[in-house]
């Protein structure tokens, strides 16, 4: 079955290509069909919208989303200081493990201290991406805009 869009574009080429010539009428077709894509693209994008910000870039937030961006906050820092203990254990470990050893003995030490340490590191770096993206969901990291960024670097 073809869309409707699919089909008007479909007849639009024949009628084209009959009318002028095949280039001009596929050249046509595939313009208008990137057109169609692309408006059904934003809309698709456009529902999963979330925050409404004002000129300046500010998120408008209720008490409730403000209160909920807070704790999260809160536990993004916790959960980067505990990354941040495990990372300084880790190495403090490696060192200990590594003190007086030879080149060969070192690879299987390595690999032996990382894997004490390896679900910790893997479970803390997940759950602060958790909670980063949680809180992208209230307030999105800012970003610049492509023309914006090659003017500032022009002048």
């Amino acid at each position: 079955h073809l869309s409707p869009k699919a089909a008007v574009i479909t007849y639009g080429v024949i009628v084209l290509t009959v009318l002028v010539d095949l280039i001009t009428a596929v050249g046509i077709g595939v313009f208008v069909a990137n057109v169609l894509t692309i408006d059904r693209m934003s809309a698709l994008q456009s529902k999963k919208v979330k925050t409404i910000s004002t000129t300046d870039d500010d998120v408008e937030l209720s008490e409730e989303e403000q209160a909920t961006v807070a704790r999260l906050r809160a536990r993004e820092a916790e959960l980067q200081e505990a990354y941040a203990a495990i990372s300084v254990e880790y190495s403090d470990a490696l060192d200990a493990a590594l003190e007086g050893k030879s080149e060969e003995e070192q690879e299987a030490v390595f690999t032996e201290v990382y894997g004490q340490f390896r679900e910790r590191m893997q479970a803390a770096s997940e759950a602060l991406k958790e909670v980063t993206d949680e809180i992208e969901t209230y307030v999105p990291r800012p970003q610049r805009k492509p023309l914006v960024w090659f003017y500032e670097r022009v002048q």
